[in-house]
């Protein structure tokens, strides 16, 4: 007769199964070197153990990789999409156009990591060790924590999003128009003085051309 398997010994089984598919364990040092493409999605890595092997296009969506160490290893588009890397080692990693989004870095360490096209938009670094590390062309947006007095513009990382140009321009558009609105008004009040007949033709003229000034500077927006 066949034994059935109860509800938690099956649950350890499937554990035990999926950790030997991806050969990672939590907590311990793995001695494979290839992991590309392989997903570890959702999964408890805490602590784990890989360095200088191959991890190009795994997926850590969502995976818990606290006080990971993963020195030197390749993590060419690898995805960690709002995965925990708090107090990770990423020293020397290749991180060259990973998805990072929303994955909290706090205090990891990427120490002379290449995060080189890396999209760090809504990501956190605060208290991260970015020395050294290469982020040339790499992703942020306002949402992306750095550490303090860290200047992503000047390390090669180029922002998403609204930028303080957009507004600068968007503020200098805004008084334009008001001047042009006040001298419609001017303008049509005066007209009204001398000429009532004429209030309406005048009028339209102004309001015309203060709408002809904000589509013009709309469309360099787009």
């Amino acid at each position: 007769m066949k034994k059935l398997t109860s509800l938690p010994d099956q649950a350890q089984n499937d554990k035990a199964r999926k950790e030997a598919d991806t050969g990672m364990t939590k907590g311990q040092h793995s001695p494979q070197k290839n992991f590309a493409k392989k997903s570890f999605k959702r999964q408890n890595l805490s602590a784990v153990q890989i360095s200088d092997s191959d991890l190009s296009g795994a997926n850590f969506e969502k995976t818990n990789l606290e006080n990971a160490c993963f020195t030197a290893s390749t993590f060419y588009k690898a995805v960690f999409k709002k995965a925990n890397l708090r107090f990770a080692d990423l020293s020397g990693a290749k991180l060259i156009r990973a998805n990072l989004q929303k994955a909290d870095l706090h205090g990891a360490n990427l120490q002379g990591a290449d995060l080189r096209k890396a999209d760090l938009r809504d990501a956190i670094l605060v208290e991260a060790n970015l020395n050294k590390a290469d982020f040339m062309g790499a992703k942020y947006n306002r949402h992306t924590h750095f550490p303090e007095n860290f200047q992503p513009h000047k390390r090669g990382l180029r922002k998403i999003g609204w930028v303080q140009s957009d507004f600068d321009q968007i503020r200098q558009a805004f008084f334009q128009i008001i001047l042009v609105i006040i001298g419609g008004v001017i303008g049509t009040a005066t007209t009204l003085l001398l000429r009532d007949e004429t209030w309406r033709s005048n009028l339209q003229y102004w309001i015309n051309w203060g709408w002809q000034i904000i589509l013009h500077k709309l469309h360099g927006f787009y």
